[in-house]
C-alpha cells in the first residue's frame, strides 16, 4: 500500500473506524428495551458490521500500524451509516489505487451497497435511539 496515497490510507482507517463505532451502537442498542421487530433491526446491522470486520481484516496491511482515529460524534446509526457513505465517496473519488488493489475495491464496494441499503432501511425506523 505504499505506492496508494497517505489520504486514500487515511480514509480507510477512518472507515474501518466508523464500522468499530456502528458495533458499539449496536451493543447499547441491543442493551436497549426495544420492540422486537426494532430489536430484529438492530440485530440486523450488528451482523452485517460484525461480517464487515470478519472480511476486513484480510486487510490489515492497509490500515497500518498506527492507531486507528477516534469516532465518537457519531450518536446514531443513521449518524454512522452517514460517516460511512462519506468515507467511502471520498475512497471511489480516487480511483488511482483500485487497479493495484482490485480485491480491496471490490470489497469495499460490496459493502457501500449495504451501507445504502442500511440507510435505506432506517429511515423507515422513526425511533429516536436509532
Amino acid at each position: 500500500m505504499e505506492s496508494v496515497k497517505e489520504s486514500i490510507t487515511v480514509q480507510f482507517r477512518k472507515l474501518w473506524s466508523l464500522y468499530l463505532r456502528r458495533m458499539h451502537l449496536c451493543k447499547e442498542l441491543e442493551k436497549q428495551a426495544l420492540p422486537d421487530d426494532k430489536q430484529a433491526f438492530v440485530r440486523h446491522f450488528y451482523n452485517e458490521t460484525d461480517l464487515f470486520l470478519s472480511e476486513v481484516s484480510k486487510f490489515d496491511w492497509a490500515r497500518g500500524q498506527t492507531c486507528l482515529p477516534a469516532i465518537t460524534d457519531c450518536q446514531s446509526l443513521h449518524d454512522t451509516d452517514k460517516r460511512l457513505l462519506q468515507t467511502y465517496t471520498r475512497l471511489q473519488s480516487d480511483a488511482s489505487w483500485e487497479q493495484e488493489y482490485p480485491e480491496l475495491a471490490r470489497f469495499l464496494l460490496r459493502n457501500l451497497s449495504r451501507v445504502k441499503a442500511s440507510l435505506r432501511l432506517l429511515r423507515y425506523l422513526t425511533s429516536p435511539s436509532f
